[in-house]
């Protein structure tokens, strides 16, 4: 989450959290962002405000980009100043509530999902779904290290039984679910 006004960035970080996410920022300046980014392998989306006290973010809108990640512009700026590069990424208008903000980045995330590779049949890149996974087990292990244990797990399961994935069902919904049934009834793994 990139935003250079802290009330704003306080805000906007504490509504995702309320709703489970896990929240990178905010950060006030573009490479501020972009070393966060490069250090955390787990960042499935972003939220960038445009100008960050003079300085226009497209440098990490670039780095998203190039590492498939989706992303919304959070601004009061019009999508005129937005270079053609980056057009396409929705532009939500401040102030706007979580749930506005939600709905675009759900948005973003599934037109990322749909544009990038297919992840059906034998063509499974796990290692891309780890965000995801990571995410979901922090959310219902009780400390770090057993989520680590259950995403692990889970892997290892996927990979005995990757023949039994039905054709029909997303791979990323076959994997959580997976995770959420492995470790249950040893109550150190799962809250």
């Amino acid at each position: 989450m990139l935003e250079d006004d802290y009330i704003i960035g306080e805000q906007l970080a504490s509504e995702p959290l309320a709703d489970g996410y896990a929240v990178s920022g905010p950060y006030t300046s573009v490479e501020e962002a972009l070393v966060a980014l490069r250090a955390d392998r787990d960042i499935t989306a972003a939220i960038l405000d445009l100008n960050l006290n003079g300085h226009i973010a497209f440098d990490l809108a670039a780095e998203l980009v190039k590492r498939n990640i989706p992303y919304i512009f959070y601004t009061g700026y019009e999508s005129a100043i937005v270079p053609e590069a980056y057009r396409d990424a929705a532009r939500v208008a401040k102030p706007a509530p979580w749930p506005v903000i939600r709905r675009a980045l759900e948005k973003a995330e599934a037109e990322a999902k749909n544009t990038g590779q297919d992840t059906s049949g034998a063509e499974r890149d796990f290692l891309a779904l780890l965000p995801l996974l990571r995410q979901r087990a922090r959310q219902i292990t009780p400390t770090e290290e057993s989520a680590e244990t259950l995403v692990e797990r889970a892997l290892e399961r996927a990979i005995e039984e990757i023949d039994n994935c039905p054709a029909d069902v997303p791979v990323e919904k076959w994997l959580v679910t997976l995770l959420e049934t492995t470790g249950i009834g040893e109550h150190r793994l799962i809250n």
